[in-house]
């Protein structure tokens, strides 16, 4: 019964995992694919206007730069 309940437990969670694994990395990789198809149509749609290109690029760089510095302060944070 034990043999049979570790052989269930494992078989059930390494599915589990692979289909959460599956979901997730489906998932990011469909934001990652719209992110850069976006941003391309964005640069393309804005080529010859210069200062909204520069805008956008500006507002893109800061939102990097603010989800990069909470994500490692927040790490630090939990680190300490």
């Amino acid at each position: 019964n034990l043999l049979a309940y570790t052989i269930l437990k494992k078989k059930y969670n390494l599915l589990a995992y692979t289909i959460l694994k599956k979901k997730y990395n489906l998932l990011a990789y469909t934001i990652l694919k719209t992110k850069y198809n976006l941003l391309a149509y964005t640069i393309l749609k804005t080529k010859y206007n210069l200062l909204a290109y520069t805008i956008l690029k500006t507002k893109y760089n800061l939102l990097a730069y603010t989800i990069l510095k909470t994500k490692y302060n927040l790490l630090a944070y939990t680190i300490l």
